[in-house]
């Protein structure tokens, strides 16, 4: 699988306790670069944050933002990560592997599968993203071994069947046997065959104890939260 990350350069750093990471580049079916998902090394708990960029050609500065159909002319929350590779693989009739983040991605394809991600979090899935999974012969959920991974997992799960018409047999959860996500499955020496299946049941069991206080100890912005901001109504 071809790798859409890019190394630490350019000493990108907005202040000392933040350092560039890398850059998962997401791109149309037709391999037109649309934007970055920008990971950050932090010193903080959780060691990570992320940030958007894109920019109008390939030539021009980057805009430090995320994109919008009001500025970019497309919504980055329409776009799955590796997206040509998902659609070959659906047009193939081979399984599609869908994690949750782009790292869990890029090491599930070194170990020889295709796989994608959604960018921005946990739960933070969109019909459009799941549509273009529509089609696929099967699909593959890997769920974070926490309630906020649990309840990404469901949601991708209720979305595929949703809005890409997939039936509960053509998706399989599973997680990992070690670690929290795949990423650590698989660095502690497990293969593809020892990720450890996810009844819908026990899924949505833990799903049920996403809630804004565990998502807040874990350092996660609980989704689906709605708050009042100067008088308006917003949905998290």
């Amino acid at each position: 699988m071809r790798q859409h990350s890019v190394p630490a350069q350019q000493g990108q750093r907005p202040n000392p306790r933040v350092r560039f990471d890398c850059a998962y580049t997401y791109r149309a079916p037709n391999g037109h670069e649309l934007f970055q998902h920008v990971r950050w090394r932090t010193d903080d708990e959780r060691g990570k944050s992320f940030s958007y960029r894109w920019r109008p050609h390939p030539s021009a500065p980057w805009i430090k933002e995320k994109p919008k159909t009001d500025t970019a002319g497309f919504e980055a929350d329409h776009y799955l990560w590796q997206l040509r590779a998902v659609r070959r693989a659906v047009r193939a009739g081979e399984p599609v592997w869908w994690p949750e983040g782009e790292r869990d991605a890029l090491e599930l394809g070194r170990a020889g599968v295709v796989a994608t991600s959604h960018h921005g979090g946990a739960c933070k899935v969109s019909p459009e993203q799941c549509a273009w999974l529509r089609g696929a012969a099967g699909v593959v959920l890997l769920a974070d071994r926490d309630a906020a991974g649990a309840a990404c997992a469901l949601r991708r799960y209720e979305g595929l069947l949703e809005h890409a018409g997939l039936r509960p047999w053509q998706v399989r959860v599973l997680r990992a046997a070690t670690g929290k996500d795949a990423a650590d499955h698989l660095a502690a020496g497990y293969g593809l065959a020892d990720f450890v299946p996810v009844s819908l049941t026990t899924l949505r069991r833990k799903a049920a104890e996403y809630t804004p206080e565990t998502a807040a100890a874990a350092g996660y912005m609980y989704v689906g939260l709605t708050v009042i901001v100067g008088g308006r109504r917003i949905t998290l």
